[in-house]
C-alpha cells in the first residue's frame, strides 16, 4: 500500500501548490513508497519551495508554477522506486538471492535519494 496522498500526487489529482501556498514533504504526499520515510523528499521539496519563493520575490509571478515544475524530479524518483517495489514479487519467485539482491538495490536507491 502506498503512503497517503501518494497515488493522487503521482497521477496529478492532488496538486501540492496553489498560488503562493506550497506544501512540502509529508503534507504533499512525498514519501518513499517502500519505507514510507520522507526526510529526503521533505528536505528536497523544502529547498525547491524556497527557490520558488525567491523567484517570486524577484518579481516572476506566483510560486506555484516553478515549484510544480521542480517537484517533477521528486515525482519521477518516487515512480521509479514504486516500479522497483512492484518487481520484488518477481524477484522472490526466482529465489532468496534474487529477492535479497532486489531489496538491496531498492534500499540503496532509496538511501541515495
Amino acid at each position: 500500500m502506498n503512503p497517503y496522498l501518494w497515488d493522487d500526487l503521482i497521477n496529478g489529482s492532488f496538486v501540492p501548490a496553489k498560488d503562493n501556498v506550497l506544501l512540502v514533504g509529508d503534507s504533499a504526499g512525498m514519501l518513499f513508497p517502500t519505507t514510507h520515510e520522507g526526510i529526503g523528499p521533505a528536505l528536497k521539496s523544502g529547498i525547491m519551495a524556497a527557490e520558488s519563493v525567491i523567484q517570486v520575490l524577484r518579481g516572476q509571478g506566483k510560486a506555484e508554477g516553478p515549484y510544480l515544475r521542480k517537484i517533477g524530479e521528486i515525482k519521477t524518483v518516487l515512480v521509479e522506486l514504486q516500479l522497483m517495489t512492484k518487481k520484488l514479487g518477481d524477484a522472490a519467485k526466482k529465489g532468496a538471492d534474487a529477492f535479497l539482491g532486489s531489496m538491496v538495490e531498492l534500499f540503496e536507491r532509496t538511501i541515495n535519494e
